[in-house]
């Protein structure tokens, strides 16, 4: 008998050892997003003779800040609020991120949207000004509503590129491409 018990009292260790790994898993999901993080590429078109921003923005973030600023609970998985949804990411956008070249900032004209999985991609564009392609960037993404918000900036000139982390203290910064091998 008491290796009966040793035996179920080794199987009841093992599912409260089971119990508690699926307990941790869980709680690992629920909490792998607690880093708030956004790319945004700048890509200098010489051809064209424009300035192609593109956002990449993790949906259920970008969701909050529409919402936000339509005022009223949308999101972007909703059918019937796609359109709402994308003309308040283009407000939320011109009002949190600008790119400044030698003559001030750029007109960004804010082109539309699309989801990709769990990634809204946003695109805008602006006339290529005249001058070196070293531009003062301001990126207050997310910012307003995740403290901790991380964003990327990435900006590209041919085979040249440079980049930048911008916080809600490093909102402002000079992006400048620097030639790579």
């Amino acid at each position: 008998m008491a290796k009966g018990r040793r035996l179920a009292s080794f199987r009841g260790t093992g599912l409260v050892l089971a119990g508690l790994a699926l307990v941790a898993l869980v709680a690992g999901i629920a909490l792998a997003h607690n880093f708030y993080a956004a790319l945004t590429r700048i890509n200098i078109n010489h051809r064209a003779e424009t300035v192609e921003v593109i956002h990449q923005l993790t949906l259920h973030d970008i969701d909050v800040a529409v919402s936000v600023i339509a005022d009223e609970k949308i999101s972007f998985l909703n059918e019937g609020e796609f359109e709402r949804a994308e003309r308040a990411l283009g407000r939320y956008l011109a009002e949190r991120f600008r790119i400044y070249g030698p003559d001030g900032a750029l007109k960004l004209d804010y082109l539309g949207a699309e989801v990709d999985g769990d990634t809204v991609i946003a695109y805008a564009e602006a006339p290529l000004p005249p001058g070196p392609v070293r531009y003062g960037v301001r990126n207050a993404i997310l910012v307003d509503i995740f403290p901790d918000q991380r964003n990327t900036v990435v900006l590209t000139d041919g085979r040249q590129r440079g980049s930048a982390l911008f916080t809600a203290e490093t909102a402002e910064q000079i992006v400048a491409p620097v030639a790579r091998d």
